[in-house]
């Protein structure tokens, strides 16, 4: 069977786009691996001919497996052996594959970036949601360790271990979405850290931005948070300055619990639910309200 009648198999039978997407990604993840598997065990046949000649014999057939971003190739390669030499393998040697490497240099790249801007347990969960892959957070923690000690070999300058902000910003909420399902809606826990904001004119840029988010529990988010501060930061100079509704699994206690230690702490609520407090308050004195809501903007503005 072609490539193209699987390919109109899978269109024929899909019953949504989703599914078809879905299929077609699993299609051409398989074409490829196997495409690559095959082209480098012919490779592989390539090589050794040339080192028979010069007096080097097979030791043993072994197999390997290396992960790339299109998916997992298996494959198998010849041992050469020679009297008074090391054995190697040709295969290996050609591509710069070192000795229990299962992750192609690519790959392992964009699993460490993708590790910068989330904790470990977020990466792997998005890792799996973007390509279908399913790799423990404790993997993604050694791939992150390898890439980080193999910049440091190349002599670049070394980075902080622990940010040390003088100010520190932590931002959580939820945010209901739609489900399929008549009637059933799901909250989507998000929270964010960043370290201030850089205005140039009217616009601002948040300062080295981290966002999480989570389907489970706030608590999962908040442990989402408080593991990748421990991780990153060091707050014990820091002022930490906590925002969100107020509402239940928000309070300000839930963002304390994972600071561990830090200079000192202040909690407010968002500049929506202060101005939705104001005009609760004041709506006997319209004036007033109006002047307080105009004066807490200017602060915000300022800020």
């Amino acid at each position: 069977m072609t490539i193209v009648t699987k390919m109109g198999k899978i269109l024929k039978t899909s019953k949504h786009l989703s599914e078809l997407e879905t299929e077609m990604m699993s299609l051409m993840s398989k074409v490829f691996t196997e495409s690559l598997a095959h082209c480098l065990e012919r490779l592989d046949k390539e090589l050794i001919s040339d080192y028979r000649v010069q007096g080097w014999e097979i030791d043993r057939i072994e197999s390997r497996q290396v992960t790339f971003l299109f998916g997992e190739v298996s494959f198998k390669r010849h041992r050469l052996r020679k009297e008074g030499e090391k054995s190697f393998l040709p295969l290996d040697k050609a591509l710069g594959l070192e000795a229990r490497q299962r992750f192609s240099p690519s790959f392992m790249e964009k699993v460490s970036l993708l590790a910068t801007g989330m904790t470990f347990r977020q990466a792997s969960a998005s890792l799996e949601l973007l390509t279908g892959r399913t790799m423990s957070h404790q993997t993604i923690h050694v791939i992150t360790q390898r890439v980080a000690e193999a910049i440091g070999k190349s002599e670049l300058p070394p980075s902080e271990e622990l940010r040390k902000p003088k100010v520190l910003y932590i931002e959580g909420d939820g945010v209901w979405i739609g489900s399929q399902s008549k009637g059933k809606h799901h909250e989507f826990k998000r929270g964010f850290i960043h370290e201030g904001v850089n205005r140039t004119g009217k616009r601002g840029q948040l300062i080295n931005p981290v966002y999480f988010g989570c389907f489970g529990t706030s608590r999962s988010l908040f442990q989402e948070i408080g593991d990748y501060l421990q991780t990153h930061y060091d707050l014990r100079e820091t002022i930490i300055i906590a925002n969100s509704d107020g509402g239940s699994g928000y309070e300000a206690s839930k963002f304390e619990e994972i600071l561990g230690r830090y200079g000192s702490f202040n909690y407010c609520l968002d500049s929506y639910h202060v101005m939705r407090y104001i005009t609760g308050k004041l709506g006997f004195d319209k004036g007033l309200q109006k002047s307080i809501r105009q004066a807490v903007k200017d602060i915000i503005s300022q800020n």
